[in-house]
């Protein structure tokens, strides 16, 4: 029997997500887990020992992941190559007990050249102690930060004190208490923080979900502002004109949106399937489609079709009804940044 058990692999499934026998995450981290990994958001390295401490260096791998990914670069070398080549290569051995020659290594420069992290000392990193829950608040606050680009309401005089606030270093105390106040790192209880305690792999990654959760809705408040600004621009040229006012058309949105994926791959107005891009909109009586990508206003990208002909007879055309805005954004400094669509629509009486 024993030897049965040696060769055999034993494993949970939860949501289409497999757990090594007694390698699953605990019930209050498994959603963010299995989050992070349907979205990739976490390295394939740490898809395991979700229970155990995690040390300096693999946070600093599964942060960056995190960050590469939510800047649409396919691996680090993509990223480095495109956004600090100069820093990277220019950047000095500053940490005596980092083995240069690691894949690992470059995830721990890489984050300390974004400033997520910095030394335990002017030359040492201590990349295989474990990291400490105030270390922890301190690394997320900077990823917030360079990620949300969104100062944080706070004031040292704001916040409740943990009752062992003296026994945080003075170079968290800031960072603990924003972590606390926009949930991504709260006490353990009873109003307790225990800032030398170590921190977790899953408290790791339900952490960083926080900042993603957070990211993502702030970038659906700005691509929903730049949808209805082009919408307000585009109505305001044919109001100049004379031209009855476009509605936005809530039946096209998604696709809208969909056709603005799709031009990332395929900057056409066939489909990536080859198909039309109206082949996914049904009961129309007249359709149009202006797309554009590069532009990082709404008012650059009303201003570009606006002078070009065929374009601006879209905008115009007094027989179009309804109108839909497609947006996506794109992170990565090696991109058009945004890809808009116009989808223009009269449906059938």
């Amino acid at each position: 029997m024993r030897k049965i058990i040696s060769i055999c692999l034993l494993v949970f499934v939860f949501f289409g997500v497999i757990y090594a026998d007694g390698d699953n995450p605990s019930l209050w981290a498994k959603e963010d887990v299995e989050f992070g990994i349907s979205h990739n958001l976490i390295h394939k390295d740490l898809r395991k020992s979700y229970r155990e401490k995690i040390s300096r260096q693999d946070f600093c791998k599964l942060a960056v992941h995190n960050y590469l990914r939510e800047k649409n670069y396919n691996n680090l070398d993509e990223f480095i190559a495109a956004e600090i080549p100069i820093e990277f290569k220019s950047y000095r051995y500053r940490f005596e007990d980092l083995n240069y020659n690691s894949k690992d290594s470059k995830y721990v420069i890489v984050a300390n050249i974004l400033g997520f992290v910095k030394g335990t000392s002017e030359t040492t990193f201590s990349p295989k102690h474990n990291l400490t829950r105030e270390q922890a608040a301190t690394i997320l606050i900077s990823i917030y930060e360079k990620i949300i680009a969104k100062e944080i309401d706070f004031t040292k005089e704001s916040y409740q004190k943990y009752f062992d606030n003296d026994k945080i270093s003075s170079w968290a105390k800031d960072s603990v208490y924003m972590a606390r106040k926009i949930e991504l790192m709260r006490g353990i209880g009873n109003n307790m923080f225990n800032p030398s305690a170590d921190y977790s792999t899953e408290q790791a990654i339900v952490s960083l979900m926080g900042i993603v959760e957070v990211y993502e809705k702030e970038e659906k408040k700005e691509l929903t502002r730049y949808k209805n600004e082009v919408i307000r621009l585009c109505n305001l040229e044919r109001q100049k004109r004379g031209i009855s006012l476009l509605k936005e058309s809530k039946k096209l949105n998604s696709y809208a949106d969909l056709r603005a994926q799709e031009i990332v791959e395929t900057f056409d107005h066939k489909r990536p399937n080859g198909e039309p891009f109206y082949s996914g909109i049904s009961d129309y009586r007249m359709l149009g489609e202006n797309i554009a990508a590069g532009q990082r206003t709404p008012k650059q990208v009303v201003d570009a079709w606006m002078n070009s002909d065929h374009h601006k007879e879209n905008i115009l055309n007094p027989d179009f009804e309804e109108i839909s805005i497609g947006l996506k954004k794109m992170n990565n400094l090696d991109s058009y940044s945004y890809y808009w669509v116009q989808e223009f629509y009269t449906p059938l009486k």
